[in-house]
């Protein structure tokens, strides 16, 4: 699990850090504030080896072109600074590292030509920034992802490199040592895609059925007997009829629970990253989706990450913890972006449920 992290020249993120993470956690704040951007670096961090990852996190934005400018999208001006990131993290092996991840552009020396004072003169009334003779921008050929993971004394070091050549994308991986934590991301589309189904196919397949239930049952008021795989893959479900109902059938409150349980299964002992968790949800399906959340994190030790833009969302949050002992478990952070940094205002459970109580404002 993470504990802290701190995310630096992340796309629009100049500089961010988060505390105290906990098994529970859910960022807020305004549009444009950072929080995608935030799930991503988290995404970097629980594989830094893997370069691909940096591929993919465009992808979920839809960009998927690649051109002489592509790298702009991971930072502004990478070509004067470094995006880097840190985290310390507990693993399941009971040890804790300090691990740091950097992306760099990969400059191509012949590219670069800069003026001299005396050309600066000679061409003073010009702009000889775009004069083809006298200037030419560094090229950037591609990035280049160092990280290094320190425990016990010890630091091992990777490096990986995506270099950009006629309109493709060669990955050259370097060693993906020990440091690779369990992790899914899903943005909204991805809840609903078959993506999904192969993840509760692979769940029934591996004879999970009874935890699955056993969550089901925590949020659910009806009773779930059993869930089944039908012709061509099909999902269905036993609430008490005299016949199996398939699960599409069953609304799609139950069908996003089913899919955020799965997920969190399949991230077992690792992270799970939800993107617009309340997205295409109604409210009052809300407090169902996050006690089977909950139970899932906690049956199948995962650290949640989601975002929401949701006041109903937050409050269904702090209801499902209303009888709960395990309130240490969960945390709330608001991100509001100032400059040069990113702030994060953090609230633990009895902050932002007495902030619920009180109708403050805490997205």
């Amino acid at each position: 699990m993470f504990k802290t992290v701190t995310i630096h020249g992340l796309r629009g993120l100049r500089h961010l850090t988060l505390n105290q993470l906990q098994r529970i956690n859910l960022i807020v704040g305004q549009n444009n504030s950072g929080k995608t951007t935030v799930l991503e670096g988290l995404f970097l961090l629980t594989n830094p080896a893997n370069a691909e990852l940096l591929i993919r996190i465009n992808a979920f934005r839809k960009i998927e072109e690649f051109h002489e400018n592509w790298y702009a999208l991971f930072g502004q001006r990478l070509s004067e600074k470094l995006i880097s990131m840190e985290a310390c993290r507990s693993l399941p092996s009971d040890y804790q590292d300090h691990l740091k991840l950097e992306i760099k552009p990969l400059v191509s020396a012949e590219s670069k030509r800069y003026v001299s004072e005396e050309e600066k003169t000679t061409f003073q009334n010009q702009d000889f920034q775009s004069h083809p003779l006298l200037y030419r921008k560094p090229m950037i050929q591609g990035l280049a992802i160092e990280s290094s993971s320190t425990s016990n004394g010890q630091t091992k070091h990777t490096r990986s490199e995506l270099r950009l050549g006629k309109g493709l994308i060669e990955v050259i991986q370097g060693d993906r040592g020990d440091n690779v934590m369990n992790a899914i991301y899903l943005t909204p589309g991805l809840v609903e895609s078959p993506l999904v189904t192969n993840l509760l196919n692979n769940l029934l397949l591996r004879k999970e059925t009874d935890k699955l239930i056993t969550v089901l049952q925590t949020a659910l008021e009806e009773s779930v007997k059993g869930v089944y795989l039908g012709k061509n893959n099909s999902v269905l479900i036993d609430v008490g009829y005299d016949w199996l109902m398939p699960i599409n059938s069953m609304g799609a409150g139950l069908v996003k629970i089913l899919a955020l349980i799965a997920a969190t299964a399949e991230s077992r002992d690792g992270v799970l990253l939800i993107d617009e968790i309340e997205n295409g949800l109604h409210h009052r399906s809300q407090l169902a989706l996050w006690k089977a959340l909950i139970a899932a994190a906690r049956q199948y030790n995962v650290q949640v990450f989601a975002t929401t833009h949701s006041m109903e969302c937050i409050t269904a949050l702090s209801a499902a913890y209303q009888d709960s002992s395990e309130v240490e478990d969960v945390k709330l952070y608001r991100l509001e972006k100032t400059e040069p940094q990113t702030r994060t205002v953090d609230y633990d459970y009895e902050i932002f449920a007495r902030a619920i109580e009180n109708a403050w404002e805490v997205r």
